[in-house]
């Protein structure tokens, strides 16, 4: 019938197997899409918050640039005065520490209306010069923005910007930066 050597070969159990296929993927190379997700999205939440910082200095400039315009229709209205307070430009009033303040239009800044600190050389009286100044207050999201802490605008057109507060110690080399 069948020679006794083949029936040997065939039940011997020292034949070669094959190793079974994989179906998967091994616990290294998911961590590897892993690790390299984590990187990519660690990149994309530092742009994004940049962004929106950027985003919202938006809010500042054009609750200042409309303020101000405010500003010089009351000075053309009421004989070559400016406002003296927020209120009479028809905004809401916020009193903080001897301050009176009005939000921004989106309320991520705080905006204080002030005489002109350093009025052109023309001018010899300072109430012919007002200055309006934005700033986060700290519960605003923008309160971490460290390139622009305070933003400044005034009745001559002259764009300033602070990297803290609006003092002279912090301000901004680049004015622009922050009106961009």
């Amino acid at each position: 019938m069948f020679p006794i050597a083949w029936f040997r070969a065939i039940t011997s159990p020292t034949r070669p197997t094959r190793p079974a296929p994989q179906n998967g993927i091994t616990l290294i190379e998911l961590m590897i899409v892993l690790i390299i997700i984590g990187i990519l999205g660690s990149f994309a939440t530092a742009q994004y918050s940049r962004y929106m910082q950027q985003s919202r200095r938006a809010d500042a400039m054009s609750s200042l640039t409309m303020m101000m315009a405010q500003q010089e229709l009351y000075y053309g209205n009421h004989g070559g005065n400016y406002a003296s307070t927020v209120t009479n430009l028809g905004y809401t009033s916020i009193r903080k520490a001897e301050k009176v303040l009005a939000k921004s239009r989106d309320g991520y800044y705080e905006i204080e209306m002030l005489n002109c600190a350093d009025p052109p050389a023309a001018i010899t009286d300072a109430d012919e010069c007002i200055q309006l100044r934005a700033y986060p207050p700290t519960t605003s999201p923008q309160y971490k923005d460290h390139e622009c802490g305070c933003i400044v605008l005034d009745s001559y057109g002259r764009r300033k910007s602070y990297v803290r507060a609006c003092d002279s110690e912090s301000k901004n080399d680049e004015p622009g930066i922050c009106w961009r």
